[in-house]
């Protein structure tokens, strides 16, 4: 079994910005696959968020490193649902100012519209952090939740458990 490289530096800004670039082209790359099937949530994404580990290494500074896990929420269309988070996954290997080679995990995540507060990106996703019920949702708000898009969220903690 192989040992996890772990980052000793701290996720910067300088790094988030490059995450965000990251980010950007995997929801491009998204909406295209299965000729276009997932363009419809191209109008429903609601945020594009720093989660687990690589949020809370940028807010504390005290969480090993292995990898960054970014989640793209959406809100959810009335016909056509997102599968499983897994099923939508996908990783690459990313370069960071400061963190250098870094492995990225995208994942998708639909959020009911009953959990959607209007144009409230911070309401929403503390919404669904706390009113889901799921795994996902629990495992989710154990750890901060930061802004990466849209820009008016870049850089902002959404979510830090107390």
């Amino acid at each position: 079994m192989r040992t996890p490289q772990y980052a000793s530096e701290r996720v910067a800004r300088e790094d988030l910005v490059v995450l965000r670039d990251y980010s950007l082209k995997e929801l491009e790359r998204f909406l295209c696959i299965g000729g276009g099937k997932y363009a419809v949530y191209r109008e429903r994404l609601i945020a594009i968020c720093l989660c687990q580990n690589g949020a809370r290494n940028y807010v504390a500074g005290d969480a090993r490193l292995n990898d960054l896990d970014v989640w793209f929420f959406f809100r959810e269309h009335d016909t056509l649902k997102l599968p499983n988070f897994r099923n939508l996954g996908k990783s690459l290997n990313g370069m960071f100012p400061t963190l250098g080679p870094k492995r990225i995990d995208f994942m998708k995540k639909m959020i009911p519209l009953g959990l959607v507060v209007g144009g409230d990106i911070f309401r929403t996703i503390q919404n669904f952090l706390f009113n889901r019920g799921t795994l996902n949702s629990e495992m989710l708000r154990t750890k901060p939740v930061i802004g990466l898009y849209p820009d008016t969220i870049f850089d902002f903690p959404l979510w830090t458990p107390s």
